[in-house]
């Protein structure tokens, strides 16, 4: 009886025993595959020979503080143009104002165009020369391509053609539309870099965007600008510089951080620092949000034909400002049937999505709208800004103008590759897998197969055999009774 009873609790023991370690087992391996289903990732630099000349010089875009010209000479019209007029000058001339005073909730898209044609500065009144490398660009200007962004009127250098940028019928509402512009831009028809797969093999040298060839001193891009001392009746009346803005050549500059400002007598040097951040092959099959990015032809935007973080979230602030202000920023892309904001709808495009600090609800995140995410492929630009004085003025100059100069250049000829891939990959999930299975249960391959053995293979033989044996059994009986039938 005593022997039975510790018998029984040796079989209760042993059973607590091999479910815990069951269980912690299964309990460790869920784990283990949550963690990897995740999708978390890790970087890994890589230095695989990359060099500059693999990537383009970053773009150059400067918007001067001089926006508007012969204001005095401006056309006179009805009231309702004179009033978006002075709309359209208000927005203009004081692009760093949070505050507007007017009463258009609608500029004529008519008197926009009107004043930019006649009342624009011209690239030429502001740029005097243009080096790149040792050459000097002859007619700088038509390789600058002008475009409205958040500081006004701008000129961008060396960046992706707007119209291959821009899908069709959008680019143009960023234009100055009767600058000229050299035929290697205006009649390009295909791209010839893309951040996710280089620079095309058919390249010809001086295809948009350039390049430079290492980091010495005879790799640097010079630009000379020039500028009235006092601009008299144009207008801003205060302030005489250029907003300077460095970018990524696939990045539409409409809303980006300057990089640095020029007055007037000053040389400016940028160094500037490349990186690429290409996604492992490993990772390409999972889904956006588990990788954290997008590839080209995963996120389609309506409004450019290049995909970049940048240009998602111009697009998204597009929607939002047209969607809650029935307008769109005059910096922005549109529709034709897409008024632009004036003076009075300042207020609610600024504030999209509706954020500020005296509001005491806090609104849902712009992000869970925007769904943007880095690009799968992304190629970073990094600058480092020194300013110093010099007074390039002489005698032989003209009093009213004043020079200044930007060198830009690259610190390092070579490029860091920093590659996102899985933080486990799939071999080291079947290892770590089959590490707690063998130290939990003793398991191993020939464990799995041996299980499929005996309670698979061998339970359908057994049972074929059980069937078999029972068929013959059948077969002795009725011939049995045949051979000796009952009397």
């Amino acid at each position: 009886m005593f022997q039975d009873r510790t018998g029984v609790l040796n079989r209760i023991f042993w059973v607590i025993i091999i479910s815990l370690v069951v269980f912690t087992c299964g309990l460790q391996i869920h784990h283990l595959l949550a963690y990897w289903m995740k999708g978390r990732m890790a970087i890994k630099l890589h230095y695989d020979g990359y060099n500059v000349s693999d990537f383009p010089f970053p773009a150059i875009t400067f918007c001067s503080d001089l926006q508007l010209q012969h204001l005095d000479k401006r056309k006179i019209g009805d009231d309702l143009f004179n009033k978006h007029f002075e709309d359209t000058v208000q927005l203009l001339c004081s692009p760093y104002e949070t505050n507007y005073s007017g009463s258009i909730r609608f500029i004529n898209s008519k008197v926009w165009q009107h004043v930019l044609s006649n009342h624009g500065v011209m690239c030429d009144q502001h740029i005097n020369r243009v080096l790149w490398l040792r050459d000097k660009i002859e007619l700088p200007c038509k390789y600058f391509q002008p475009m409205i962004t958040s500081y006004g009127l701008c000129y961008s250098l060396n960046m992706i053609p707007f119209h291959l940028l821009f899908n069709n019928d959008y680019f143009h509402m960023l234009s100055f539309l009767d600058h000229p512009l050299a035929q290697i831009i205006r009649k390009k028809n295909l791209n010839t870099w893309n951040p996710e797969v280089g620079f095309k093999p058919d390249l010809t040298p001086f295809d948009t965007p350039w390049r430079v060839t290492g980091d010495s001193v005879n790799n640097r891009v010079s630009l000379h600008f020039k500028f009235k001392r006092n601009p008299g009746v144009n207008c801003p009346i205060t302030g005489k510089g250029f907003v300077l803005i460095m970018h990524n050549p696939a990045d539409a500059p409409i809303s980006l951080q300057p990089t640095a400002y020029i007055s007037g007598n000053r040389r400016v040097a940028v160094s500037s620092i490349i990186s690429i951040w290409p996604t492992a092959p490993t990772i390409h099959a999972w889904s956006p949000k588990s990788r954290n990015c997008y590839f080209q032809h995963e996120k389609p935007l309506r409004y450019f034909k290049v995909y970049t973080e940048n240009n998602c979230d111009i697009e998204c602030r597009i929607n939002n400002t047209i969607k809650r202000c029935g307008c769109s920023a005059y910096y922005h892309p549109r529709d034709y049937d897409i008024p632009i904001c004036g003076s009075a709808s300042y207020a609610c495009m600024i504030n999209t999505p509706g954020y500020s600090i005296f509001n005491e609800k806090f609104p849902d995140s712009i992000e869970d709208e925007c769904d943007c995410m880095p690009a799968c492929t992304e190629v970073r630009y990094e600058f480092k800004v020194v300013g110093m004085f010099k007074n390039w003025t002489n005698s032989d100059e003209n009093d009213e103008m004043e020079s200044s100069r930007l060198s830009l250049h690259f610190e390092k000829e070579a490029v860091i590759s920093i590659e996102k891939t899985a933080l486990i990959s799939f071999n080291e999930l079947l290892s770590n897998t089959g590490g707690i299975l063998g130290l939990f249960l003793g398991c191993s391959i020939i464990s799995i197969f041996e299980i499929i053995y005996f309670f698979v293979i061998r339970l359908l033989v057994d049972r074929w055999n059980s069937k078999k044996h029972q068929r013959n059994n059948n077969d002795f009986s009725i011939s049995h009774k045949i051979t000796h039938p009952t009397q």
